[in-house]
């Protein structure tokens, strides 16, 4: 077993901490700034390297952890085989971040530091929130003031970013866990998660990203019936009922029938048409990211333009590695929900419970979007994958003596 933070020799300990609180700012930044989010990142990564170097010990990882080295195996293999090499290898490093996984199942010693990452990521994301407001409040005015739009909210649906929705419907999950674990605790402390829960969601609704609405309100009803029971989930289904008397909402909500029709040049098109034909050609994969828009057109002339990718994880991941590589991804997620149950048992009698629920909770909300967007090779969510898979590996394994020891809350959420 890996020497405890309490046992270490006092300048790994500092070492130690250093990582953890580079891994923390890498966490809140990275939930609305990717190259800070990287950097610390990094920092962290190094600092565990040298503080394992000098205790000539190696790390203990998690079995997820070895799952994704795996893939990443298989990615690398099946771009450098594959139909487009000079296009795949390039992308090939925003498999590097998902080095979070093993980062943060090292650093996650303890339930505080498992909640402190969690708070980490609500702020940042409020953070994103507001600073997303601002930015495509300014960029829809633009855009109706060029007259390329003749209303704000039509402007506004179109500047809305699938990044950005997907953080925040992440962020409001976790926000959630904290609003819930403060039940019983403060009122300051229930205001501010409460504050910030509603600011992190309207930043996702003015998104206007449908996948990501469905996919938040169906993890989000589930997450209430568990921890609050069916009353406050029918309160969830009337909110979003009430969210059609918004005009945006409506359209948007109506235009997704075009979304399925099979000759849509949409998903219905790429799932049904281009990635079956791309399978039967090369089953080994045809590379990670090495999908064109003229092999699309090639197979389907009708596809959207200027698209590379088949909107969904497990597609994407058949086409790119074959079906060696799909069996592999579906190992690899399906063990990480499995680390979710186990970290919910876990901790599922005390105060920390519904942090422990909201962690796979957001992570599932990402498999589900996943099901109809490519996330899985969008840098900025890998960072978020990254602390979701490595924080509930962590969490799950944490010895039972330390889970029995959390019986009040951390005291700054007093």
């Amino acid at each position: 077993m890996a020497t405890t933070t309490m046992t270490m020799p006092k300048a790994d300990q500092g070492i130690e901490s250093a990582a953890f609180c580079a891994l923390v700012s890498s966490v809140f930044l990275g939930a609305f700034s990717l190259p800070a989010g990287r950097i610390l990142l990094a920092c962290s990564l190094v600092l565990l390297i040298i503080r394992h170097v000098r205790a000539r010990q190696l790390p203990r990882v998690s079995a997820v952890t070895w799952l994704g080295l795996l893939f990443v195996l298989l990615a690398i293999r099946s771009t450098l085989w594959g139909i487009h090499p000079d296009v795949g290898v390039p992308r090939l490093t925003k498999l590097i971040w998902f080095v979070g996984i093993p980062v943060c199942t090292v650093l996650v010693t303890s339930a505080d530091r498992l909640w402190t990452l969690v708070r980490a990521y609500v702020l940042g994301s409020g953070v994103l929130a507001i600073k997303m407001g601002v930015k495509h409040v300014q960029t829809a005015r633009g855009l109706v003031a060029e007259g390329r739009f003749d209303n704000f909210g039509d402007a506004l649906v179109h500047v809305g970013s699938m990044t950005d929705a997907q953080r925040l419907m992440v962020g409001m999950l976790l926000a959630l866990g904290l609003l819930l674990a403060t039940r019983g605790a403060s009122v300051a402390a229930r205001c501010r998660w409460g504050a910030l829960l509603g600011l992190i969601a309207i930043g996702l609704l003015i998104n206007f990203k449908r996948g990501t609405w469905f996919s938040a309100a169906a993890v989000v009803t589930l997450f209430v019936v568990i921890r609050a029971g069916w009353r406050y989930a029918l309160l969830v289904v009337v909110l979003g009922g009430a969210l059609l008397a918004v005009p945006q909402v409506r359209t948007r909500v109506h235009d997704l029938q075009n979304e399925f029709r099979d000759k849509g040049g949409g998903r219905m098109t790429m799932w049904t048409q281009i990635a079956p034909a791309l399978v039967r050609e090369y089953p080994w994969g045809i590379g990670f990211r090495s999908l064109t828009n003229d092999d699309m057109r090639a197979i389907a002339p009708e596809v959207e333009p200027r698209r590379d990718h088949l909107h969904s994880n497990p597609v994407q991941a058949l086409v790119d590695c074959g079906w060696i590589g799909l069996g592999v991804y579906l190992l690899w997620m399906g063990w990480a929900c499995a680390d979710g149950l186990r970290l919910y048992r876990r901790y599922g009698g005390g105060p920390m419970a519904a942090v422990a629920l909201a962690l796979p909770m957001a992570f599932g909300g990402l498999l589900l979007n996943g099901l109809v967007e490519y996330n899985f090779g969008d840098a900025e969510i890998v960072l978020a994958y990254g602390m979701l898979i490595g924080g509930i590996a962590a969490g799950g394994r944490l010895q039972v003596e330390i889970g029995a020891t959390v019986q009040t809350l951390p005291k700054e959420q007093r």
